[in-house]
């Protein structure tokens, strides 16, 4: 039976990453396959940040450096050097992971809220650095980066070769996710979340777990920071390092959907985008910032009464798959 309930599960995650490679084909419009865009894009993002805050229970605030390196990255060696994104997104995820480990070293020694307002803390450091050094990243002016379409430039006329190229980066991401979780360091992680005493006293080392998972997450972060950047084709500090508009958004839609799960995140990202850019349009121009206190809000709510997401929700009413018992209290059947 529990063998049935996992394959029925590994069955609807495959079929729903199926109606999501099909649902641009429906929708042509420029606006529409933009929303389908950042949503996808964001679901993969979200699925990086899960594996180090999900399944490591590390709360990090701090994701958007990474991100803001990876596009920093790309966008100024193609705008200068004419360097191909499809190589210069590697460069940023190296670079991406020097800093994360960098960060890592003095904020994992921290627990619970202190790392995360540490994480908090050192974004906006970044985000001011990035200010000052107007003739590293252009200030508050940012890049533009030149309209030179091809696939070499992963620069595209047509918005649904971005989508397909985002789906892509969403399966890689989850085909990551879904390894580690079933791996050894999955199960580390996920101990360490629990009770990290408990687990150095078991011998995993915590702070080389926890570095592991947070550079897989750091690395993919940059590389979604890279194709948003050749997208958007402008990018600035103020919104590619803000907290609230990148950081805290990974957290959100992890939450919403679901922590710790393969699903939760990309759940969560296709209810969030979509909200987020509707109210953008809608009240952006009157009431600026209005995304803000209603996401605030549904965080709050989540918080109290949907802790374990919307995954969890459904898998306490539908349940796939059985909660196993440990071996040691069985002992009938020893």
């Amino acid at each position: 039976m529990n063998a049935l309930r996992l394959d029925m599960k590994k069955i609807i995650g495959i079929f729903g990453l199926a109606i999501l490679a099909v649902i641009p084909l429906f929708f042509n419009k420029g606006y529409f396959l933009t929303i389908i865009f950042q949503a996808y894009l964001f679901a993969a993002l979200a699925s990086s940040w899960n594996i180090i805050g999900g399944l490591g229970g590390q709360i990090s605030f701090g994701h958007a450096v990474f991100f803001g390196v990876g596009a920093y990255t790309t966008a100024i060696l193609f705008h200068d050097f004419r360097l191909s994104p499809w190589i210069s997104m590697w460069i940023g995820a190296f670079i991406s992971c020097l800093i994360g480990i960098v960060i890592a070293f003095p904020t994992f020694r921290l627990r619970g809220p202190f790392f995360s307002i540490a994480t908090l803390i050192i974004n906006e450091l970044v985000l001011l650095l990035a200010l000052y050094f107007e003739d590293l990243t252009g200030g508050s002016q940012g890049i533009i980066i030149p309209y030179q379409p091809s696939f070499s430039n992963l620069i595209f006329e047509n918005t649904m070769a971005y989508v397909y190229i985002t789906f892509g980066f969403l399966l890689i991401t989850v085909a990551i996710s879904f390894f580690i979780l079933k791996s050894k360091l999955g199960y580390y992680l996920q101990a360490i979340r629990e009770d990290q005493d408990a687990a150095r006293i078991l011998g995993i080392s915590p702070f080389w777990t926890k570095m592991s998972g947070f550079l897989i997450s750091v690395w993919l972060t940059s590389m979604g920071g890279s194709i948003y950047a050749m997208y958007i084709r402008f990018i600035e500090p103020k919104y590619i390092f803000s907290v609230t508009e990148i950081g805290v958004m990974f957290a959100l839609m992890c939450m919403i959907g679901g922590m710790g799960t393969i699903a939760g995140p990309i759940i969560g990202a296709l209810i969030i985008v979509p909200i987020d850019m509707l109210l953008r349009g809608t009240l952006g121009g009157t009431i600026p910032g209005l995304n803000i206190v209603v996401f605030s809000v549904i965080l709050i709510l989540f918080s109290l009464f949907f802790r374990q997401g919307i995954v969890g929700v459904v898998n306490e009413k539908v349940p796939l798959i059985d909660k196993v018992k440990p071996q040691i209290l069985r002992k009938n059947e020893v």
